[in-house]
């Protein structure tokens, strides 16, 4: 995997290069060099063990967004249910809507 100085010199390079700049003999060894492993790296893996790898913590991510998907649920209701208490102990106090209410 290219390390970050690595791109981010190759990266000028490119910018130049998509704007139509001429690179000398060696930039342009470097540029072509670079822009192989760029593509290199974005080859899909074919290594099987990774991939399942991948997959599970996919899976273990879509499983913890459920989860916390419920838990928001279960709160937005808690919440909700509060927020009617308060409005009946408003009214039942004579209380216009909207003041802050501290017991």
């Amino acid at each position: 995997m290219m390390d970050e100085t690595t791109y981010q010199r190759w990266w000028a390079l490119h910018l130049r290069q998509a704007r139509g700049e001429s690179l000398n003999a060696e930039e342009q060894v470097g540029y072509e060099t670079g822009l192989r492993q760029l593509h290199q790296e974005e080859i899909l893996c074919d290594d099987i063990a990774v991939m399942r790898k991948v997959r599970g913590t996919v899976a273990a991510l879509e499983a913890e967004h459920a989860q916390l998907y419920a838990r928001r649920e279960v709160l937005d209701a808690e919440i909700a249910a509060q927020e009617t208490y308060i409005a009946k102990l408003r009214q039942l106090l004579g209380l216009p809507p909207g003041d802050n209410l501290v017991l």
